[in-house]
C-alpha cells in the first residue's frame, strides 16, 4: 500500500499528520469521513470518551494534507467494495470503546475497508524485538510548570501533599512520565486512562508506567509491558545507618554473600529490590524477601548522581535519557554488575 495527496473517492482510505503519528478515516465525501474519534489535536479527548464520529473533510484535514492509499492489484481484490466500506463505517457511528493500542482510529478505518482490523503504528509500538526500554531521568528545576495536570486524582493527590519535597518532586515526574509518553508514544496522558489500584500505584489499560524520585532526581518509564524503576542518589549517613539498613534489606542468602554494611552496593541492591517490587505491583514493600539478583534487572551508575535499577518482564534492553526540561539525550551511565 502506498499513500499519495491525491483527489478521495467514496470508499477511500485516508489518513492525515497529527504531530509524529497518522489519524485514519473513511471518506465517503467532503462532507462525511468517517473516523474512530476525532483528529488528536490540542486538548485530548479521554479515551472514554472517544467515539465512531463523522466530520468534514476540512475538520479532519485540519490543514493539513490528506493522503488516500493508492492500493495494490492485489490490496484491490481483497477490499470490500465502497458500498460494503460505506455501510461498516456508518454502522459503528456513535461507537465506543477506544484503545490507543488495540483498537485506535487505524483499527477502524482498516476493518471497515478490508474486513479486518490491524494498525501498522500499534504494531510498532507493540513490538518489543529491538526496542530498548526507554527511561526518563530529569533533576528538578527551581521553577516548576504552574499547570494543573491529568487525571485530576493525580492533581488532587500533588495538592494535598503536604511534604514540599515529595510536591515537588511528584509534579515534576508527572511532568516527565507526560513528555516520555509524548515523544515514545505520540498521545498524551489524559489518553491513558491513568487511576490509581488498591496498592496506591498509578497503572494504565494501555501502558505500564512506573515511577521514581530521590531528592531532587527524578525517574519515569512507560512501556508496552510490566516495568519498574527505581533511583537512590550517592549515600550519606554513619555506618551504623548503613548496617541498619543491610539488615533490613537483605534476604538470608544474601546477609552471607553481602556481610560488610560498608559496600557500596547496599544502595545498588536497594535500587534493586525496589524497581522488582513496582514491577510485580505487590502490596507492601519487603526487601528482605526479594532477590537482588534476579536477570531481569538492569543496574546503572548515573555519572555525580547514583543508582538507577530498571526491571522488565522480558528483561530487554535499557536505555537511560536525560531530560532537561528541553533537549532530550543519552545519559552519562555505565552499568553496574552483580558483585
Amino acid at each position: 500500500m502506498r499513500w499519495w495527496p491525491a483527489a478521495c473517492r467514496f470508499g477511500d482510505l485516508v489518513r492525515v499528520q497529527t504531530g509524529s503519528v497518522w489519524h485514519y478515516g473513511v471518506y465517503l465525501s467532503d462532507d462525511e469521513v468517517i473516523q474512530f474519534g476525532p483528529p488528536p489535536r490540542g486538548e485530548l479527548t479521554p479515551p472514554g470518551q472517544i467515539r465512531v464520529c463523522s466530520t468534514n473533510i476540512e475538520d479532519f484535514a485540519g490543514g493539513d494534507t490528506v493522503e488516500v492509499a493508492l492500493l495494490s492489484p492485489l490490496e484491490k481484490l481483497r477490499r470490500l467494495s465502497p458500498k460494503r466500506t460505506a455501510e461498516k463505517a456508518r454502522a459503528r457511528l456513535g461507537e465506543g470503546g477506544y484503545d490507543l493500542l488495540h483498537n485506535n482510529c487505524e483499527h477502524f478505518a482498516m476493518d471497515c475497508v478490508f474486513g479486518r482490523p490491524s494498525s501498522g503504528q500499534a504494531e510498532a509500538a507493540l513490538s518489543v524485538k529491538g526496542r530498548p526500554a526507554e527511561v526518563w531521568l530529569s533533576r528538578i528545576p527551581e521553577t516548576l510548570p504552574d499547570r494543573a495536570v491529568v487525571p485530576d486524582e493525580r492533581e488532587r493527590e500533588i495538592l494535598e501533599t503536604r511534604d514540599p519535597v515529595l510536591k515537588r518532586q511528584r509534579r515534576w515526574d508527572w511532568e516527565v512520565l507526560s513528555r516520555l509518553v509524548q515523544s515514545r508514544f505520540s498521545t498524551g496522558l489524559g489518553s491513558l486512562g491513568l487511576e490509581k489500584n488498591q496498592h496506591g500505584k498509578w497503572v494504565s489499560p494501555r501502558l505500564f508506567v512506573s515511577l521514581a524520585h530521590s531528592g531532587d532526581w527524578v525517574a519515569a518509564a512507560a512501556l508496552e509491558e510490566p516495568v519498574g524503576v527505581d533511583i537512590e542518589l550517592w549515600p550519606g549517613g554513619d555506618r551504623a545507618g548503613r548496617k541498619a539498613l543491610s539488615a533490613r534489606m537483605l534476604t538470608r542468602k544474601e546477609r552471607g554473600r553481602y556481610a560488610s554494611p560498608e559496600l557500596p552496593e547496599t544502595l545498588a541492591l536497594w535500587t534493586r529490590k525496589e524497581c522488582l517490587f513496582k514491577r510485580m505491583d505487590g502490596s507492601s514493600f519487603e526487601p528482605g524477601k526479594i532477590e537482588a539478583g534476579d536477570p531481569t534487572v538492569r543496574t546503572f551508575v548515573l555519572a555525580g548522581v547514583g543508582f538507577v535499577s530498571v526491571s522488565t518482564r522480558s528483561g530487554r534492553p535499557v536505555r537511560l535519557r536525560l531530560w532537561d526540561g528541553g533537549e532530550v539525550r543519552d545519559a552519562d551511565v555505565r552499568e553496574w554488575s552483580m558483585p
